[in-house]
């Protein structure tokens, strides 16, 4: 006997569109504190900090796409959809927001707890991508589903006619030691930070820290 309906479950997925501007999926192990995906497929809300944190932005996060048709230049966009409404800023975007980078016209987002999903297509890319991000839910298992990670995976079809190069790039800013912004948006930093690259054999990637008190609020990783 199957007791999943997967045709039921389709039919009642909402789907969400880069105009449903206050859409948030909340990704993060049960108590670690949580990022959410926006309306955009921007990564949003970074509240890590032992404090609410709505609308507080992380300086150049994001995920890009290189893409290269044979023959072709290469061209470079942010994985998100178009910068939206409003643009009546009185110093415009900042720095951090990367504002002057392609990026994709169209997005729809839908989740399936603990997975959200995004689509995203541009009218003069034949490629499509999809996200998958999740965070570990294991149900009656508190202790792996309160791992403070969040999994990204991206799909990329080419709905061209010819064969294309592809790269994606994950950016990310050491968020430690982090003193608020000042009034142009850039981050204050209070401690020296330290970036450090590791490989175990079996994962790869990079360990941010600073050189704050170890009684600090602001000590860690």
């Amino acid at each position: 006997m199957n007791l999943i309906d997967r045709n039921k479950i389709e039919s009642n997925t909402r789907r969400f569109t880069d105009a449903d501007t206050e859409f948030r999926f909340l990704l993060g192990g049960i108590g670690t504190g949580s990022i959410s995906v926006g309306n955009r497929g921007q990564l949003c809300d970074w509240e890590i900090f032992n404090k609410p944190n709505k609308n507080t932005p992380y300086p150049y996060t994001f995920f890009s796409l290189f893409s290269r048709f044979e023959g072709e230049k290469g061209e470079v966009r942010i994985l998100e959809s178009r910068l939206r409404e409003p643009f009546s800023r009185p110093v415009g975007y900042a720095s951090y927001e990367m504002a002057g980078i392609p990026r994709f016209d169209r997005a729809e987002l839908y989740g399936r707890g603990p997975f959200v999903n995004v689509d995203l297509s541009a009218d003069k890319l034949p490629l499509t991508v999809n996200m998958t991000a999740f965070s570990p839910l294991i149900p009656g298992n508190e202790e792996d589903s309160g791992i403070p990670a969040v999994c990204f995976r991206y799909t990329v079809g080419n709905e061209g006619d010819k064969p294309c190069e592809i790269s994606v790039c994950a950016t990310q800013s050491n968020f430690t030691s982090c003193g608020g912004f000042d009034l142009f948006g850039n981050m204050i930093v209070r401690d020296e930070q330290k970036n450090e690259f590791f490989d175990d054999g079996k994962i790869r990637g990079l360990i941010f820290s600073s050189k704050a008190p170890e009684n600090s609020r602001r000590y860690g990783t």
